[in-house]
C-alpha cells in the first residue's frame, strides 16, 4: 500500500476549524480569543500525546472498550480543570475547543496508524477519514460537557460529567474494537462502511444535542431568545 499524504493529517484540523467557525457564530462576545486560541493548542496537544500512548498499547484487547476512553475523557478533563476555567461561565465552550482539538489530531492518526498497521486499502482509509468526522464531532460534544461541569462550582459534577462522558464513549469503543476485526477484509468494506456511518451519525446526533442544550448556557437569557437558543 503506497502512504497517504501527509496533507491528509490536515483534514481534521481543517474540519474542526470548520466547525469551530459555524458553532461560535452566536457567541461573539463571549470568550476571549486568547483562551479560545489556547484551548485549541492544548486539544492538539493532548490528542497527539493520547493517540500515541493509545497506539502503543493496541494490543490491550477488549479492555479497549474501557480503558481507552477512560484515559481520553480524563485527559481532557485535566486541561479544562485548569484553574484558568474553573467555575466559570463561559467553560463549556472552552470545553468544547478543546474536544475539537483534540478530535482533530486523534481521528486522523488513529485510523491512518491502525489502518496501515493492519494493511488497509488506502482508499478504505480515506472513506474511513470521511466517515471519522463524527469522531471529532463527538471528542467536541465530550469536551463542552466536561467543561460544563468544571464551570460549576461543586466538584462532584466535574466527577459526574467525566463519567456522563465515559459512558457515552463505550458505543464508538466498541464499534471501533468490533472494526478491528473486519480492517484489510475486503469482503467486509460494505459492513466497515455501515459501521462508519454509524459514527458519524452518532457523533454528528450528540454534537447537535450539546451545542442546542448545553452549549447555549454560556449566553445570557436574553442572547439566547434573540438567537433562537
Amino acid at each position: 500500500m503506497s502512504p497517504l499524504p501527509q496533507g491528509t493529517l490536515l483534514l481534521g484540523i481543517i474540519f474542526a476549524l470548520i466547525v469551530l467557525w459555524i458553532s461560535l457564530k452566536n457567541y461573539e462576545g463571549y470568550f476571549v480569543e486568547k483562551k479560545l486560541f489556547l484551548s485549541l493548542i492544548g486539544g492538539f496537544v493532548v490528542g497527539f500525546l493520547i493517540i500515541l500512548l493509545e497506539i502503543s498499547t493496541i494490543g490491550a484487547g477488549i479492555f479497549f472498550i474501557i480503558l481507552f476512553p477512560a484515559v481520553e475523557q480524563f485527559a481532557k478533563m485535566i486541561v479544562t480543570n485548569l484553574r484558568t476555567f474553573q467555575g466559570k461561565k463561559d467553560t463549556p465552550l472552552y470545553g468544547l475547543v478543546i474536544g475539537l482539538g483534540f478530535g482533530a489530531i486523534y481521528m486522523p492518526l488513529y485510523t491512518i496508524m491502525t489502518g496501515t498497521a493492519i494493511g488497509s486499502e488506502q482508499t478504505m482509509l480515506f472513506i474511513a477519514l470521511f466517515f471519522g468526522v463524527g469522531i471529532i464531532l463527538f471528542h467536541g460534544a465530550t469536551g463542552c460537557i466536561i467543561g460544563y461541569g468544571v464551570a460549576s462550582h461543586d466538584g462532584s459534577k466535574i466527577w459526574k460529567m467525566l463519567i456522563i462522558t465515559i459512558l457515552l464513549s463505550l458505543p464508538i469503543t466498541t464499534l471501533e474494537f468490533g472494526l478491528s476485526f473486519l480492517w484489510g477484509k475486503h469482503e467486509s468494506s460494505a459492513l466497515i462502511l455501515s459501521l462508519k456511518g454509524v459514527e458519524l451519525l452518532y457523533g454528528v446526533l450528540l454534537y447537535w444535542y450539546v451545542t442546542t442544550k448545553i452549549l447555549p448556557s454560556v449566553l445570557p437569557r436574553r442572547r439566547r431568545r434573540e438567537v433562537g437558543l
